[in-house]
C-alpha cells in the first residue's frame, strides 16, 4: 500500500500530465481537501463548453482506492430549468455510471473521466447545440419591453445587441445572448484555410478577426450556438487536412455576457512584425496586437490570451 504522501504526489503528476494534454488554458481544475483526509476534484472543459466533471479523491487514491461520487454536468449554455438540460444530464450521468463501474480500476484515473465525458459530449454534438438554443429561445419569449414593442434590429451576423429583435408587431422582444470567445493558435499559415476560416464564420453568423502567423489568434462573437457550430465545421471540415500537429485550437478566454458586437464582419487580421525583429516573416507582432486590440476597447484581452503563456 502507497503511503499517503506517494498518493498525494501521483495526484500532482495526474493533473500536471492533464496540463501538458489540454494546454494550461484548455480545463479548469480544482482540487479542494476535506479534513476527512480526502480531496474533492472538479474539472472543467472549456473546449467542451465549459462541460464539468466532479468526484470525491478518497484516502488512498489512486494507489487502493478508485474515485467516487463522480458526476457531470453541462455548461452554462444549458440552464438547469430546460427540460432538455435535465435529460442530457441524465443520459451524461447514467452513461458515466456505467463506465465507471464496467471500465474504470485502481490507478491515475481522472483522464480516463475526462475523456469519457470528451466524447460522449462529441458523440452528442448536436443534441447539445439544439438544447442550447431551445434554451437561449426559451429566455427570449420571456422577456418583454416595458412598452410592449419590439425593439427593430438587424445584422446580417443575427443580431448586434443584447436585447436585439428580429422584428414582429409587438409583444415579448426577443433577448440576442452574445459572447466573445478568444481563441489561440499556435500557428496559423495556410492562405486557403484562412480564407475559409473568416468565410465559414461569417456564414454562421459570427463576427470577429483570425490574425494568423505563429501564434494566430481568433475572436469569434455570436451567439454560444451559432459559436459552436462554427468550431464544430472548423474542426471535422476546415482542419481535415491540416497537420494534426497544427491543429490545436485553444480557447483562452470567453467573455459572456457581451452587450454587443465590437466588430461589423469577419475579418483577416494582417499584423506582421517589423523587417529582421524577428526570424520568421510571419512571425505576429504581439505589440501591434495589444495597441489594435486597446484602440477597440479589448485592451484587457491581451492578458486573458497571452497571460499563462507570459508568465510561465
Amino acid at each position: 500500500m502507497a503511503s499517503p504522501d506517494a498518493d498525494a504526489e501521483e495526484v500532482a503528476d495526474e493533473f500536471e500530465a492533464l496540463h501538458e494534454i489540454y494546454g494550461v488554458d484548455g480545463f479548469v481544475r480544482e482540487l479542494v481537501h476535506d479534513p476527512a483526509d480526502h480531496w474533492w476534484c472538479k474539472v472543467t472543459l472549456r473546449e467542451r463548453g465549459d462541460c464539468t466533471i466532479q468526484a470525491e479523491l478518497p484516502l488512498g487514491y489512486p494507489s487502493t482506492a478508485k474515485p467516487a461520487a463522480i458526476s457531470a454536468s453541462l455548461g452554462p449554455q444549458h440552464p438547469r430549468s430546460s427540460a432538455a438540460t435535465v435529460v442530457l444530464t441524465a443520459e451524461l450521468n447514467a452513461a458515466l455510471a456505467t463506465f465507471v463501474a464496467e471500465e474504470l480500476d485502481y490507478g491515475p484515473s481522472i483522464y480516463m473521466l475526462v475523456s469519457f465525458v470528451e466524447e460522449w459530449c462529441d458523440d452528442h454534438d448536436e443534441d447539445l447545440l439544439n438544447a442550447a438554443e431551445a434554451a437561449a429561445a426559451a429566455a427570449a419569449t420571456t422577456t418583454k419591453t416595458s412598452s410592449g414593442d419590439r425593439t427593430q434590429g438587424s445584422t446580417k451576423a443575427g443580431g448586434n445587441k443584447v436585447g436585439d429583435a428580429g422584428g414582429g408587431d409587438g409583444g415579448a422582444a426577443e433577448v440576442i445572448l452574445l459572447e466573445r470567445q478568444w481563441i489561440w493558435f499556435i500557428g496559423f499559415y495556410t492562405k486557403s484555410i484562412i480564407k475559409a476560416f473568416c468565410s465559414t464564420a461569417a456564414e454562421h453568423g459570427c463576427t470577429g478577426f483570425l490574425m494568423p502567423g505563429k501564434p494566430a489568434v481568433a475572436a469569434v462573437e455570436g451567439t454560444p450556438a451559432a459559436i459552436a457550430r462554427f468550431i464544430k465545421v472548423t474542426r471535422t471540415e476546415l482542419f481535415a487536412t491540416v497537420p494534426p500537429a497544427s491543429r490545436k485550437m485553444t480557447l483562452t478566454h470567453v467573455d459572456t455576457p457581451i452587450k454587443e458586437r465590437t466588430f461589423a464582419d469577419f475579418q483577416w487580421l494582417e499584423l506582421n512584425a517589423a523587417a529582421n525583429a524577428h526570424k520568421r516573416k510571419d512571425m505576429a507582432d504581439l505589440g501591434n496586437l495589444e495597441v489594435w486590440l486597446t484602440a477597440r476597447g479589448l485592451g484587457d484581452a491581451f492578458q486573458h490570451i497571452f497571460g499563462a503563456a507570459l508568465n510561465t
